[in-house]
């Protein structure tokens, strides 16, 4: 079974979360599969050799790298690979601190990544960006009247940030990506949750 499928901007080529029967927790990777592979149900290219877990992968925006979480240092962190899984790098690094990194999404000058991240055991996870390349993670958010925020979103122009805050139920919002307030979008009854924008 395949989820969280992430379509290259070229459209060539599907990255996607594969869970098998073996074991919905331990056996969960990331795969390739090409448009010509989809349309014969072929073979699909293993990103990485490994038994860790993968998930949430994301296309850079030129096609030729792939953002993840995966547990392979011990911790969920953010690590980028080439498309043919060389050249992997690890991002964040939560090992021993019972802190996690998720979900990352790349700007779309493919420089910068934004991911939900916490600092230690809590499952009280904000909203941060990091260089493409690694380093200092920048936290964006940090509302302890929050549960949670999650789910970020590049604005086309790169200016903004979406993401969605569980306070009182899910709703939507942005902050600038070089920090500030955040500005909520949604309110009402009803859950509001994985953001994305309009294309430009």
């Amino acid at each position: 079974m395949y989820t969280r499928a992430c379509l290259e901007p070229l459209a060539r080529r599907l990255a996607a979360r594969q869970l098998t029967m073996r074991s919905l927790l331990d056996d969960v990777r990331v795969r390739i599969v090409t448009a010509d592979e989809i349309e014969k149900f072929g073979d699909r290219h293993r990103l990485l050799a490994t038994h860790a877990v993968q998930s949430g992968p994301a296309w850079s925006p030129l096609g030729d790298r792939i953002a993840f979480a995966s547990d392979m240092a011990g911790a969920f962190d953010l690590y980028t690979a080439g498309s043919n899984g060389g050249d992997l790098h690890q991002l964040t690094h939560h090992e021993g601190s019972g802190g996690f990194a998720t979900y990352p999404r790349w700007s779309p000058d493919g420089s910068r990544i934004a991911f939900n991240a916490t600092s230690s055991r809590s499952n009280h996870s904000e909203i941060y960006r990091i260089s493409a390349g690694g380093g200092e993670s920048q936290r964006l958010t940090d509302d302890p009247v929050a549960l949670w925020d999650a789910w970020p979103d590049w604005s086309p122009d790169s200016r903004w940030i979406a993401y969605a805050r569980n306070q009182n139920g899910l709703q939507l919002f942005a902050i600038a990506a070089e920090g500030g307030p955040g500005v909520q979008l949604t309110d009402g009854a009803g859950d509001k949750d994985q953001p994305r924008w309009r294309p430009a």
